[in-house]
């Protein structure tokens, strides 16, 4: 069902009582009116969860928190128990397998930290005079200075893949992108870059120190798929040139929120990637549409953003890129972090599909403590 713009408007108010604060969602209004909260409702559970005073059901009984020690994923844990010490392993399993490897006492749901060389203020923040989005499809020079061009060294072309910087060394990418070739010798990076047939004096090329693969990712999947990058020299930072945050556990955006993806990706399928960066405006799409949308290839490291039924979409190219989403300071001053990482599709804005996203929610604790490994 497709909701009027009138309804979706109203949706973003969202009814909070004083006695049950368990609202989840910007849109339960919007769902309650299409219907969503009756019992007869194949959203019923999911809206009792997440929608629980617009919809007037009672407070959940609050449970006591579990204790003990266990492995996120039994089979997973057991097949890789023998890397729980190797280099780039072992502070990821300590996460996802600490009572196989031996890690309990906290290491399971150890929060995840601030990352590393990231500066409190450097983050996040646009250059002067780029804090509005203006219309349109193109972006300007400065308006997303983490975005990054990944260039593989062939002789039939050049654009490959699309990254997020996060500090002064180091790129958030998809494995995908180098699952055929992780030499880093093959891979030239391109910070501040806008037109990508044209240079401007912005950009800063730069060579690849390391090429790391989630230890989750296997061949020609789409799970795990995250990728992280090590430069051989630190970028400088100027007005074309920042890192997007880097979220602690602290930070959150809900269904709906609306955030861009970014990229030099195919405007249509099968179509030529455009010279000027692009940027989409897209909403978050709740778990449980996103799984009945794209099917059972859906996991937890994966989220959904976009539009069922608008030509509005990441497409081919835009993969390893970001989504970023905002969040305002007491200050007045809009931040954006990294929420997700452009991963796959079914073709580019086909109806009824959504784009999928890496979780950085449920791999950034791979990503920091990665980066922790690595500091000299």
């Amino acid at each position: 069902m497709r909701l009027s713009l009138v309804l979706i408007a109203s949706a973003l108010v969202v009814a909070v009582s004083a006695e049950c604060h368990q609202d989840k969602a910007q849109f339960c209004l919007g769902w309650k009116l299409a219907g969503y909260c009756k019992r007869s409702s194949k959203h019923h559970t999911w809206m009792k969860e997440h929608c629980a005073d617009t919809c007037d059901f009672p407070c959940p009984t609050t449970q006591p928190p579990t204790s003990g020690c266990a492995d996120k994923n039994e089979a997973y844990c057991k097949k890789y128990a023998l890397n729980c010490f190797r280099d780039g392993w072992k502070d990821y399993l300590k996460v996802q397998c600490p009572k196989t490897c031996k890690a309990c006492g906290g290491a399971a749901t150890t929060p995840q930290g601030p990352l590393p060389t990231q500066a409190s203020g450097q983050c996040g923040v646009k250059g002067d005079g780029h804090t509005r989005i203006v219309g349109g499809t193109n972006a300007r020079p400065g308006d997303w200075p983490w975005q990054v061009q990944i260039d593989l060294n062939t002789d039939w072309g050049r654009y490959w893949c699309g990254g997020t910087l996060i500090n002064d060394e180091w790129i958030v990418s998809a494995a995908h992108c180098f699952e055929d070739d992780t030499r880093a010798r093959n891979y030239d990076i391109y910070l501040g870059e806008h037109d990508i047939r044209s240079k401007s004096g912005n950009e800063q090329k730069m060579e690849v120190a390391e090429i790391i693969m989630h230890p989750g990712y296997k061949y020609g999947d789409v799970d795990n798929d995250m990728a992280l990058i090590r430069l051989k020299k630190k970028a400088s930072f100027n007005t074309y040139v920042r890192p997007a945050c880097f979220p602690d556990s602290s930070v959150k955006f809900p269904s709906g929120e609306e955030c861009y993806v970014t990229g030099w990706g195919a405007l249509r399928t099968g179509g030529s990637s455009p010279r000027i960066l692009q940027q989409a405006k897209i909403p978050l799409v709740p778990q449980h549409e996103c799984q009945r949308a794209m099917g059972n290839d859906i996991t937890k490291n994966m989220f959904c953003a976009g539009y069922a039924n608008k030509r509005i979409d990441s497409c081919q190219g835009d993969s390893g890129g970001p989504l970023v989403c905002k969040k305002r300071t007491s200050t007045g001053q809009d931040v954006w972090y990294l929420w997700g990482v452009v991963s796959w599709g079914i073709d580019c804005a086909s109806p009824g599909y959504y784009g999928v996203y890496s979780s950085i929610e449920n791999m950034g604790s791979w990503v920091t403590n990665t980066l922790k490994s690595r500091r000299t």
